[in-house]
C-alpha cells in the first residue's frame, strides 16, 4: 500500500512540475518575443541565432538537440533510467532560446523532455522500482503534452501511441493519468488559451457524403505528411553531418525566410487563429506559401541545430491546409463545413507524421470541440495506413516486439 502511494505521489509531482514548466516556458518565449519586437531591424540576426546559439550550447554542455520526442524515445527504448533532470533542463532551455529567438518549433518537444526528466527524477527520489522507469518517462511525457496543449486525454494517448508505429505502450496507461491530469490542472489555472476556436457546427452527421469527404481528406493529409517527413529527413541528412556549416546554413535560411514571411517562425499561433477565424478568407496562394514556409522553417530549425517540438508545426500545417482543402472542395462543387475539414486534416496529419492514430482525433475533440469524431477518425485511419512505413521520429520502433529485441541486444552487448 505504501509503495503504491509513493508511486502516485511521484506521478502527481511529475505532472505539477510539468505544468509549472509549461507556464515558465511560454512566459520565457513571450519575454523573448517582446525583446525581439523592440529591435525590428535585428530580426534576421535573432533568427540566425535561433539555430546557431542552441547548437553552440549543445556542443558546450554535451546534450542532444533536435526533436524532443525523438530524444525521449531514444532513452525509452535503450536506457530509460539514464535520462537525467540536468539533460532535460538543458534541452528545455535550448528550446526556449530556439523558439524565443524566432525558430519554428513547438512547445511539446521541450515539455515532453522536461516531463520525462521530472518523471525519472521523482521516481528515483521516491525509491520506485527501476522496472517502472519506462512508464514514468512516458507519464512525464503525457504530462508535458497535456500541459502544453491543455488537453489531458491527448497527452495520455500520445504517451501510449508515440513509442511505436504499429503498437501501443499499454502498461503506461494507468500511470499516465495522474501525471497528465495534474499537469493539465496546473496549466489550466496558469496559462491562457493559445488556439482560439470560433463557433463551428459541433455535431457532424455521419452520412455517405461526410464519409467520402473524410476519406478524401485523409488521402490529401497523407500526401502532405510525406512531403513534410521527407523534407525533414533530407534536411537532417544534408545539414546534420556538415559540422558548423550546418547550423550556419540553417540559420541563414531561417533568417531569410522569416524576414520575408514572419509567420513561418515561432509557434505560429497568430497565423493559425486568423485562419480559424475565417477559413475562407485566406487565398489559395497565401495558404500554399504559409504551408511551404512552415515546412522549410521547421526543417532547418530542428534539423539544423535548434531544439523544439514537431507536434505544433504539424498542427499549424494541418489547420492551414485544412482551410485550403475546404476552399478546393467548395470550388469543385463539394460544400463542406470548414471545421470538419480542418479538424480532420489536422488529426490526419498528426496520425501520419507521429503514427498516433487516436491522439489527433482526441485533440480534435478537446481543442476543436466536435461531438462526433468519426469523420476525423476515418480521415486519420486513411492517412495513417497510407504512410505506415514513415514517421517523423527516427527513434520510433515498429512495435513492442522490436523494442524487446533491442533491449535484449543491449543486455547481451553490455
Amino acid at each position: 500500500m505504501r509503495s503504491g502511494f509513493k508511486v502516485l505521489i511521484a506521478l502527481v509531482l511529475t505532472g505539477v512540475a510539468a505544468g509549472l514548466g509549461a507556464f515558465l516556458f511560454f512566459h520565457l518565449v513571450e519575454l523573448a518575443e517582446g525583446f525581439r519586437g523592440s529591435f525590428p531591424t535585428l530580426l534576421p540576426v535573432f533568427a540566425f541565432s535561433a539555430v546557431t546559439l542552441p547548437y553552440l550550447l549543445s556542443r558546450l554542455a554535451g546534450f542532444e538537440r533536435g526533436g524532443g520526442t525523438g530524444f525521449v524515445l531514444k532513452k525509452i527504448h535503450r536506457s530509460p533510467s539514464s535520462l537525467t533532470l540536468k539533460e532535460s533542463l538543458c534541452y528545455y532551455s535550448a528550446s526556449a532560446l530556439t523558439i524565443g529567438l524566432g525558430g519554428s518549433a513547438g512547445p511539446e518537444g521541450p515539455m515532453v523532455v522536461l516531463g520525462a526528466g521530472f518523471g525519472g527524477f521523482f521516481s528515483k527520489l521516491a525509491g520506485v522500482d527501476k522496472g517502472l522507469a519506462r512508464v514514468f518517462l512516458l507519464s512525464g511525457a503525457a504530462a508535458g503534452v497535456a500541459s502544453a496543449f491543455k488537453a489531458p486525454l491527448t497527452g495520455i494517448l500520445y504517451a501510449l501511441e508515440i513509442p511505436y508505429k504499429r503498437d501501443v505502450e499499454g502498461p503506461a496507461f494507468i500511470y499516465a493519468i495522474p501525471s497528465a491530469v495534474a499537469g493539465y490542472l496546473v496549466s489550466q489555472a496558469l496559462l491562457k488559451p493559445h488556439i482560439l476556436i470560433p463557433p463551428y457546427e459541433r455535431y457532424i452527421p455521419v452520412d455517405p457524403y461526410t464519409i467520402a469527404i473524410s476519406l478524401l481528406t485523409g488521402v490529401a493529409a497523407a500526401a502532405l505528411s510525406l512531403v513534410f517527413m521527407l523534407t525533414l529527413e533530407a534536411t537532417g541528412r544534408v545539414l546534420g553531418g556538415a559540422g558548423w556549416a550546418g547550423p550556419v546554413t540553417a540559420g541563414a535560411m531561417l533568417a531569410s525566410l522569416t524576414y520575408l514571411l514572419p509567420e513561418a517562425g515561432g509557434f505560429g499561433y497568430e497565423a493559425v487563429n486568423k485562419v480559424l477565424e475565417n477559413p475562407l478568407a485566406i487565398t489559395g496562394s497565401t495558404a500554399i506559401l504559409l504551408i511551404t514556409a512552415k515546412i522549410i522553417a521547421t526543417a532547418v530549425t530542428v534539423k539544423g541545430g535548434g531544439s523544439g517540438g514537431l507536434f505544433l508545426p504539424t498542427v499549424f500545417i494541418g489547420i492551414v491546409s485544412g482551410a485550403l482543402f475546404t476552399q478546393l472542395l467548395n470550388h469543385y462543387g463539394l460544400p463542406v463545413e470548414p471545421g470538419l475539414v480542418i479538424a480532420a486534416m489536422t488529426s490526419s496529419m498528426l496520425a501520419a507524421c507521429n503514427k498516433t492514430l487516436v491522439t489527433g482525433v482526441i485533440l480534435s475533440l478537446e481543442v476543436f470541440g466536435f461531438v462526433n469524431v468519426i469523420p476525423a477518425l476515418l480521415s486519420s485511419l486513411t492517412a495513417y495506413a497510407l504512410t505506415i512505413n514513415w514517421s517523423i521520429h527516427e527513434n520510433q520502433l515498429a512495435d513492442r516486439a522490436e523494442s524487446m529485441a533491442a533491449e535484449n541486444q543491449l543486455k547481451n552487448t553490455g
